[in-house]
């Protein structure tokens, strides 16, 4: 095979590797095929010329038509996102919208984060008035003789507390 005609074949369509120019001489008959050197690929059928079956390993329907989609979905894809239509439009709407929900969520963030540090003083505020609520408990359990739930005393229970806190005084003074 001449070096010119090999140049016109292309790489394999299956692992790129150089095909070859075979003539295959079997029992009564010949043919003439294409042979990839590294994956062994071969033209899909068998020819009587050897420009024929060059034509056949260089014609590939799939790939041609899979190149021109994705040349067209390139184009159209080009098209729409630099606004070249009414869907260019909607594009440039929803480009907009999310460029107001991204500052309104930057926005929500730093109102937490400030919310946060502001929470810091309440709940150390939070923490003492627990540890006083914890003493005053234990001095008034102290005063009347027995443990204080968290029930809502009755009057009974107030006028106990008031006299032993009197009694207290009267024996302290």
């Amino acid at each position: 095979m001449s070096d010119e005609l090999r140049d016109k074949l292309e790489p394999c369509p299956f692992c790129g590797g150089k095909p070859t120019y075979c003539l295959n001489e079997g029992y009564m008959d010949y043919c003439e095929l294409i042979e990839c050197a590294e994956c062994g690929t071969t033209t899909p059928h068998k020819f009587r010329t050897r420009y024929e079956a060059i034509e056949e390993w260089n014609t590939r329907p799939a790939v041609e038509a899979l190149r021109a989609e994705v040349t067209m979905l390139r184009n159209e894809n080009a098209f729409l996102f630099a606004g070249g239509d009414a869907n260019g439009e909607i594009v440039r709407q929803l480009r907009t919208e999310v460029e107001r929900l991204e500052k309104a969520d930057e926005a929500h963030r730093d109102h937490i984060d400030m919310l946060h540090r502001d929470q810091k003083p309440l709940l150390d505020n939070f923490a003492a008035l627990e540890d006083k609520n914890a003493k005053l408990r234990e001095a008034l359990e102290m005063a009347v003789g027995r443990d204080w739930d968290a029930t809502c005393p009755s009057t009974e229970e107030y006028e106990q507390v008031e006299q032993a806190l009197a009694s207290r005084k009267g024996a302290e003074g």
